[in-house]
């Protein structure tokens, strides 16, 4: 199954345009029977308008916006966070609100919900219900709200989450934003992959991790620049656990296009990404930095897989096969194949 997700600003289309968006989705077919699902994107706990009078939605008039967002025990707003207000899980309003979107979602057939900003349901502050002491309190108390109207009817995408209290969606973002640049900085594959370095251990243990998503294309918002850079990006998507979502730019930009057909055109590195396995760093003790080599046991052996993030200098990775596996320790010498290609590359000793 493929899932085409209306990200945010979805609310810029009206009611119609999004019933012909979900109609459209539905309708499409893919090759050997694919079949593709609409997902769409909500905040349950942030609020972006500084419109505090607006009426919330589900609520037939009853609350505006300033009575459910969070407040300080003296009754005052609470500052924004990443430019959106906390709003209050326990308040009744809140609870109409997400009865609202939640029904409308199900009702208009999207099977996928993205779920961001979500720690600002965490926060402390001053909830409607007393009975609630702290912040963890209140999320759990949301989140069981969403589990409970979407009744594993919809796969519920976690994105800027508590790592724990868990149990609440199917997956997680494994880091903040990922766009398609190697190296340089926040967003970029090594920044994603030093997450994983740090939190493999997450995958299936608590979620399916999501390592965001692969943009190609120069014209994409930092989109990889070149076929290396989308394969690493890719190769990134795949050691950790599989999960693979594309947003590049392919409607209006030629590149994008041109690079998407050389980086996705792999059937072997697709079988590998349908296991749905993260792999596991070689080594861990590296500070704010991501790990170069990763691995995971197969059926085939070992896979590992090795990136390079100096995007101007090649690399000679050494890898000790007792790090690696340590059935490996004592073998005189290693048939390897590149997975990619499926040529056997000379046996290592």
């Amino acid at each position: 199954m493929v899932y085409i997700n209306l990200d945010a600003f979805w609310s810029n289309l009206d009611v119609v345009q999004l019933a012909d968006a979900v109609a459209n989705v539905k309708a499409m077919r893919g090759p050997e029977g694919t079949r593709f699902e609409p997902g769409i994107y909500w905040t349950p706990f942030a609020y972006w308008s500084d419109d505090l009078d607006a009426f919330v939605e589900g609520t037939g008039m009853k609350y505006r916006y300033r009575d459910i967002v969070l407040k300080a025990p003296g009754g005052s707003l609470l500052p924004k966070v990443d430019g959106g207000l906390a709003i209050d899980p326990s308040h009744p309003g809140a609870k109409a609100r997400t009865t609202y979107f939640l029904k409308e979602f199900q009702r208009l057939g999207f099977e996928y919900l993205k779920l961001d900003f979500l720690s600002h349901g965490a926060l402390e502050g001053a909830h409607y219900d007393s009975t609630i002491q702290t912040g963890i309190e209140a999320y759990n108390a949301g989140m069981k709200q969403i589990i409970d109207e979407t009744g594993n009817r919809v796969f519920l995408s976690l994105s800027i989450a508590p790592l724990f209290p868990s149990g609440y969606g199917h997956a997680r973002r494994l880091s903040c934003d990922t766009k398609g640049h190697m190296s340089g900085g926040d967003q970029t594959t090594e920044y994603m992959l030093n997450s994983l370095t740090y939190g493999w251990w997450t995958d299936k243990n608590l979620y399916i991790t999501d390592p965001d998503h692969v943009v190609l294309g120069e014209k994409a918002d930092q989109g990889a620049r070149n076929v290396a850079e989308g394969k690493s990006r890719l190769l990134s998507a795949i050691v950790s656990g599989g999960m693979i979502l594309d947003s590049s730019r392919l409607g209006d930009d030629a590149q994008g296009r041109e690079l998407a057909r050389s980086v996705y055109d792999n059937r072997n590195l697709f079988a590998v990404a349908s296991e749905g396995v993260a792999f596991r760093p070689v080594e861990g003790d590296t500070g704010d930095r991501a790990a170069v080599v990763f691995s995971r046991p197969s059926s085939h052996g070992v896979y590992v897989a090795l990136f390079n993030y100096d995007e101007k200098a090649s690399r000679r990775i050494a890898i000790p096969l007792d790090r690696i596996d340590q059935v490996l320790a004592n073998t005189g010498s290693v048939s390897v194949t590149d997975v990619a290609s499926g040529n056997q590359l000379p046996a290592r000793s």
